[in-house]
């Protein structure tokens, strides 16, 4: 004959069907945040976009998602479609807005020049004669303070008007 004694620990037993439901939902929920943590969701993924236009083909390597203090790539890589060598001087022009989201520790090579306004920094870049392509490297971190939201960002190859543009986009995460 079954005993009529309760074998559920004393501190169990007022615990609603609900609270059991949403005690499994939020360790479920922690289980989804450590499988994509595991998996490198959470962390940073970049891509290469490109952009063809006057002769000239600009690829810009960056994040897609990224999060605040974690190492985060820009680079830029400027070649012609026809082979032929860069010009003596080549300026590029990079979006005020995104470049305000990193912590910069160096610019690779470093410019002969830079002007900045309210809307983009400007590196004019010395290329030695025959060189055929030109990579910029941004050694830089995603700025801890900006959380959250999608940054749109743009460079450009620049003469006397935009000669090809490139435009992107990272998410940050929280």
């Amino acid at each position: 004959m079954p005993s009529p004694i309760s074998t559920v620990p004393e501190e169990h037993e007022g615990r609603s069907r609900s609270d059991r439901v949403l005690h499994a939902l939020i360790l479920g929920l922690v289980g989804v945040l450590v499988l994509a943590a595991l998996s490198g969701l959470l962390g940073v993924t970049t891509t290469t976009i490109a952009a063809e236009g006057g002769g000239y083909r600009l690829e810009v390597r960056h994040a897609t998602v990224t999060r605040p203090g974690l190492a985060t790539p820009f680079g830029v890589n400027l070649t012609r479609l026809d082979g032929e060598a860069l010009p003596a001087t080549v300026t590029l022009r990079v979006d005020a807005d995104y470049l305000s989201i990193f912590d910069e520790n160096g610019l690779d090579p470093a410019p002969a020049s830079a002007f900045a306004d309210s809307r983009g920094v400007e590196w004019t870049f010395e290329i030695p004669a025959g060189a055929r392509e030109l990579a910029v490297d941004l050694d830089a971190r995603l700025e801890p303070a900006v959380q959250a939201r999608r940054q749109h960002g743009s460079v450009a190859l620049i003469g006397d008007e935009p000669v090809v543009v490139a435009e992107f986009t990272t998410w940050v995460l929280p």
